[in-house]
């Protein structure tokens, strides 16, 4: 039994690509998302914001806050990138300042030359926050092939 997204992440991802839609916007996004972020958790992880019992920091809670927002938009696919997300942390909590800032910058001017150069629409996030989230769940539901969208259909046809 394959498993099939929620309509409500269906819903979500169809808003997103409304303002995706050319390839080379598509392409600076596949970079730009996933180093924002990863250096996002990692720059994060430096801020702590409890240290007893368990230290606490701010990627931890952003982390689950995207598990939840997950959760609710769609449980099938929440484990999975909460787990990709947890790599992420562990992974890029261990560099250095200056390579997480680099990486940052980088993400984000691949992500606002996407928008500028070949998409000329304001980026989504910019309408409502959750596109935050909605983005990065995008690329993670379409590289293991849990979500399709509608060009990649089209080719398997």
């Amino acid at each position: 039994m394959a498993l099939v997204p929620s309509v409500d992440l269906l819903s979500r991802f169809k808003d997103y690509e409304s303002s995706h839609q050319t390839p080379g916007n598509r392409w600076t996004h596949w970079i730009g998302i996933p180093a924002v972020v990863f250096s996002l958790l990692g720059l994060l992880s430096q801020v702590p914001l409890f240290t007893s019992p368990w230290p606490i920091d701010a990627a931890q809670v952003l982390w689950g806050i995207a598990l939840i927002w997950t959760l609710r938009v769609d449980w099938k696919v929440a484990l999975p990138f909460g787990l990709a997300l947890a790599a992420c942390y562990f992974t890029a909590r261990e560099l250095g300042l200056m390579t997480l800032l680099g990486i940052q910058a980088i993400g984000w001017v691949f992500q606002l030359y996407g928008h500028a150069r070949y998409e000329k629409k304001r980026p989504k996030f910019l309408e409502s926050a959750q596109h935050l989230f909605v983005g990065p769940l995008w690329g993670f539901a379409t590289l293991t092939g849990y979500y399709k969208p509608p060009r990649a259909r089209a080719r398997t046809k």
